[in-house]
């Protein structure tokens, strides 16, 4: 269990030193990256291992999650539609 801990308080660390960097912006106590002078719409998250998250800066993010929230609408929607039919 020391292993563990020791590797995950390293990639910590790591990633501090990354979010630190004016390019990639900062992280809020959500988990939300800003980036305003990052031009990434799309970046790596602090562990890259972990995904890919939205720089809730970029000025096309608000349709982004518009559009990723409306296909996950449609695919509930379809379903219920679905369901019902049966």
């Amino acid at each position: 269990m020391g292993l563990a801990l020791e590797r995950r308080s390293l990639l910590w660390q790591a990633s501090d030193v990354l979010e630190t960097s004016p390019m990639n912006g900062w992280y809020d106590d959500f988990g939300f990256y800003h980036g305003p002078r990052d031009p990434r719409l799309i970046v790596p998250k602090r562990i890259p291992i972990m995904g890919w998250t939205i720089n809730v800066s970029h000025p096309k993010a608000p349709l982004l999650v518009l559009l990723t929230c409306g296909a996950i609408g449609l695919g509930i929607l379809a379903q219920v539609l679905f369901q019902a039919g049966r």
